[in-house]
């Protein structure tokens, strides 16, 4: 790896790092704010808020159209901004519409399992997408399975089941955890904690489709253009689903935050969350991918730090083990995407030194590789 991409990789880590500990603040302020706030008011607030400051960002950025051709001449595109195509351009528009689609649906479970099941418990299995998402690249991108991804899987699966399965299974059991000690409720009712745990795994199911579409899209579409893309769809499906009779039936109805402390909670929730949000989109295109997953699996530990700190909600026995089981196997998936990525830098670096040839000498180990700039691959999240 070259040494003058190390600093910018690093920083991105660090940043990524600091993402992943703001995600778990917004889902703390997230889940005392739910106390009296439905879950999908919640929602509306926090993508009315981020889809504003994206509008903003999109009047100020210049997009390049690109480079067109006529006979022998090349000319380059007009340049636009970003608000004029704030959901892209038409041959790519249905991959964006279709990421909000999804990214929406994910939020909506998302929030719901951190309103009703212990905060590390939701976090965790929603962070069971990026080794869903290595079954469906390969049905959807052809991208290969190799045996550690096998192995990651069976790791999560069993994971997710210690987790989840006791809780699904037994009415009378509580995942709650004891009560808390600082007047905060952090128990539900057993038939929203089972329907929690569902919404927990169906959530990460459209998390793994987000980030294929994700991959599908390519640097053709701009984040901010996802990110305006799952604003609208969560706004959509919050107000419509919060407003139905189901949605009614699950929590309650919506109503204007009953006091001072609420809408501190909820404004937290809202630039944390935006904050934690813009600095993952920004680090995952110049971190290292492998690298990048081990890092921001960090918000399993302050979920499970602020579970019990805030909430005073104790692990079970069978949740540690299933929680290091689901940990293992993202470290897993990553170590693997790692390995992967020395081995094409590495390529990359050999075919080099064969293009320049005996005149010039061969290329040490300090010389970045020709054309590369930050890395591989990126990524962006499901928020």
């Amino acid at each position: 790896m070259a040494i003058k991409a190390l600093p910018d990789e690093s920083k991105a880590l660090l940043i990524l790092l600091a993402s992943a500990f703001l995600f778990s603040l917004m889902g703390t302020f997230m889940k005392l704010s739910s106390r009296d706030i439905p879950s999908t008011q919640l929602i509306f607030y926090r993508a009315t808020f981020q889809g504003i400051l994206v509008l903003i960002g999109m009047i100020f950025i210049v997009e390049d159209g690109g480079i067109h051709t006529t006979g022998n001449r090349t000319a380059n595109a007009t340049r636009t901004r970003l608000i004029q195509h704030p959901l892209g351009r038409s041959h790519h528009r249905s991959v964006v519409l279709a990421r909000g689609i999804v990214g929406g649906f994910a939020f909506l479970n998302y929030f719901y399992a951190l309103k009703v099941l212990p905060m590390g418990d939701a976090v965790t299995l929603f962070s069971l997408y990026p080794i869903i998402t290595v079954f469906s690249a390969r049905i959807f991108l052809g991208e290969e399975i190799l045996w550690s991804h096998l192995l990651a899987a069976l790791c999560s699966l069993l994971g997710a089941f210690l987790i989840a399965g006791p809780n699904l299974q037994n009415t009378s059991h509580s995942v709650s955890g004891s009560g808390s000690g600082n007047g905060i409720d952090s128990g539900s009712d057993d038939g929203d904690n089972r329907l929690g745990y569902i919404a927990a795994i169906m959530g990460s199911f459209g998390g793994s489709a987000v980030l294929v579409l994700t991959r599908h899209a390519g640097i053709a579409v701009h984040t901010f253009q996802l990110i305006f893309s799952w604003a609208i769809f969560s706004i959509l499906f919050s107000f419509s689903f919060g407003h139905s009779p189901i949605g009614i039936g699950i929590e309650e109805p919506w109503h204007m935050p009953g006091s001072s402390e609420t809408w501190k909670y909820i404004s937290a929730m809202m630039v944390f969350g935006s904050m934690a949000h813009f600095m993952m989109n920004y680090a995952a295109r110049l971190a290292p991918a492998g690298l990048g997953a081990i890092v921001r699996s960090s918000d399993i530990m302050w979920a499970y730090l602020w579970q019990v700190v805030i909430f005073d909600q104790m692990p079970t026995a069978n949740t540690i083990v299933g929680v290091v089981l689901v940990s293992m196997s993202l470290i897993l998936t990553a170590v693997t995407k790692m390995r992967k990525e020395m081995k094409v830098l590495g390529t990359s670096s050999e075919n080099t030194n064969a293009m320049m040839g005996d005149n010039f000498g061969a290329v040490d180990e300090l010389t970045p590789i020709l054309g590369r700039s930050g890395t591989l691959s990126g990524g962006d999240g499901v928020a």
